[in-house]
C-alpha cells in the first residue's frame, strides 16, 4: 500500500446552513426569530490524485500526472477541466493549458 503525501487546500462553500437567528454569526437583516440561514466556508485538504478522464473536475481542483501537479482554472475555463481533450500533460504547448495551470510537484 502506498501513502499519498501530496495534498492541496480547497475551500468548500455551503449556502443555506441553518443557524440560530439571535447568534452574532447568523445574518438576520429582517429581525427574524426562526428560519435563519448563513453561508459557511470550510477548508479541506484532499489528496492530489492522478488525473482521470472519467472524473468531474471543478475550478480549484488539483490533479497530478506523475509527480507534476495541475490546477483547474477558474470559471469559465474550468468548464473544460472534465473534458479529456484538455487532459494535462508535460507539454506546455498542448490544449490543456486553456483549462489547467501548473501547480508544482508532488513529493516522491
Amino acid at each position: 500500500m502506498t501513502v499519498n503525501h501530496c495534498y492541496y487546500e480547497k475551500d468548500v462553500t455551503t449556502t443555506g446552513v441553518s443557524c440560530t437567528c439571535s447568534d452574532s454569526d447568523c445574518p438576520n437583516p429582517n429581525g427574524q426569530t426562526t428560519g435563519c440561514t448563513k453561508t459557511t466556508v470550510e477548508t479541506s485538504c484532499p489528496s492530489v490524485d492522478a488525473y482521470l478522464s472519467s472524473a468531474t473536475y471543478v475550478a480549484g481542483d488539483v490533479v497530478r500526472i506523475g509527480n507534476a501537479r495541475f490546477k483547474c482554472k477558474a470559471h469559465p475555463y474550468s468548464l473544460w477541466c472534465s473534458n479529456s481533450a484538455y487532459e494535462p500533460t508535460t507539454d506546455p504547448t498542448d490544449l490543456w493549458t486553456d483549462a489547467w495551470s501548473t501547480d508544482g510537484i508532488c513529493p516522491p
